[in-house]
């Protein structure tokens, strides 16, 4: 038991004397695995870059560093995509109702917050008669219920012949950030979508027809 504390330390210890352009070489290798590249990027003359990149994987403190670099990315990977996601979501269910008072605009500070993502435009501008007229865009419901829709396999490419809608590519981790009503309206606007696919494949079918 001591023993295998002792060699942690040792590790800890070796990784912490990484030279500036090892730890450079360890984290440009984690974004292309070319160790060759990698040690060009880190300052290592290119004529010597391959027998450097080769080296430099040999070292058990510089692996470390490598390993620790690609956790990093994944962790920042996850991130992202989790915010991308959130983000279509407020974008593809959010309520308009939630900016009314009434039949009155709410002023944009007492707006909820996923009014940042589904507002696109806000212009307030006075009409000839003196009127106060406030014009807002939204961002594409549509397409961003169509991106969710592919990330949670809601549909295939193949869905205009077939005319089926399958579910099986759904796991836990996706369902787990939409709610139940959320999922529902997906399935449903998903069905829109596809019939109107199938109407137009109808249509396209005989170019040549004209119609009675």
């Amino acid at each position: 038991r001591k023993l295998g504390t002792s060699n942690t330390q040792g590790c800890d210890s070796a990784a912490s004397r990484l030279t500036t352009k090892q730890r450079l070489f360890a984290a440009e290798y984690a974004s292309d695995l070319n160790a060759t590249r990698a040690a060009t990027r880190a300052g290592y003359s290119a004529k010597c870059a391959r027998v450097q990149g080769h080296r430099l994987l040999t070292n058990a403190a510089v692996q470390a560093a490598i390993t620790e670099a690609n956790h990093k990315r994944v962790e920042r990977a996850d991130v992202a995509a989790d915010r991308v996601l959130i983000a279509l979501r407020k974008v593809a269910f959010f309520d308009l109702r939630t900016l009314f008072d009434g039949t009155q605009l709410r002023e944009i500070k007492d707006w909820p917050e996923d009014a940042r993502f589904a507002v696109a435009s806000y212009d307030v501008t006075v009409d000839r008669h003196g009127n106060v007229v406030t014009k807002l865009r939204f961002n594409d419901r549509l397409r961003a219920l169509e991106l969710l829709g592919r990330h949670l396999k809601l549909f295939t490419d193949k869905v205009e012949h077939s005319g089926s809608l399958g579910i099986d590519g759904i796991t836990a981790e996706t369902v787990r950030m939409m709610s139940d009503e959320d999922l529902a309206q997906m399935r449903l606007h998903a069905r829109a979508v596809m019939e109107l696919l199938g109407k137009t494949a109808v249509a396209n079918a005989a170019p040549g027809r004209r119609p009675s």
